[in-house]
């Protein structure tokens, strides 16, 4: 073969290999926004919540159940992750698959003295015994979150935040019904409080905003 033709074959090659990538990266990487220098995220402000009217989310199918949402709160949440867990079974997997656990208000500054620890859709904490803040203030101002993605953007974003970033969420709490083809019926209810504890006290909310730093993802 000749030297032109190899140099051509491996141009075409090249050529190929680049639009490949280019259409991966294209199905693959979520497109963000740029967040301006002058709105940082403010951890330390507790979530805001509003009554929402108006609102309807699209249906959703998943496997051989049709999911319902109902946005019961209009919610905006800007805090620390401390932890972040990624869910692989379960019907509700497909639909929320990522948690994420974030504090605000004065947690992030005694984060040395915490550690947290997610498990089976809880998110738990332990306190060092020297530690300079009470535990019962960190239990009101931390959140186990379940999250709905709004699109495939914003699903795609979910993996990218880091334990340790500012984020902030806006979407809605919702209130999840499944129906399965049995007619068996699955509920799932976000907490609307953040001072409960326990059972039924993780936010379930439906993403249509993520900001991770200064990207938000949409």
């Amino acid at each position: 073969m000749k030297r032109i033709e190899r140099i051509v074959i491996i141009a075409a090659i090249c050529i190929i290999a680049a639009g490949i990538y280019g259409v991966w990266m294209w199905l693959t990487v979520p497109l963000y926004l740029t967040a301006p220098s002058e709105a940082p995220i403010k951890v330390q402000y507790t979530p805001r919540q509003s009554s929402v009217e108006g609102v309807s989310i699209p249906a959703i199918k998943i496997g051989g159940n049709d999911v319902y949402l109902f946005p019961i709160a209009n919610y905006d949440i800007s805090s620390v992750l401390v932890s972040k867990r990624r869910y692989r079974s379960g019907f509700m997997c497909k639909l929320s698959p990522w948690d994420y656990a974030l504090v605000w208000g004065d947690v992030p500054q005694y984060l040395d003295y915490l550690d947290f620890d997610q498990i089976i859709r809880y998110c738990l904490f332990t306190a060092r015994a020297d530690s300079p803040i009470d535990p019962g203030y960190v239990q009101v101002h931390m959140s186990n979150n379940h999250l709905i993605p709004a699109n495939k953007n914003v699903r795609r974003a979910l993996p990218l935040a880091r334990v340790g970033d500012k984020i902030k969420i806006e979407g809605y709490l919702v209130y999840v019904e499944a129906i399965a083809r049995s007619g068996c019926v699955t509920k799932w209810q976000s907490s609307t409080s953040r001072t409960d504890t326990g059972y039924g006290a993780c936010e379930i909310i439906y993403v249509t905003s993520l900001r991770i730093g200064d990207k938000i993802y949409q």
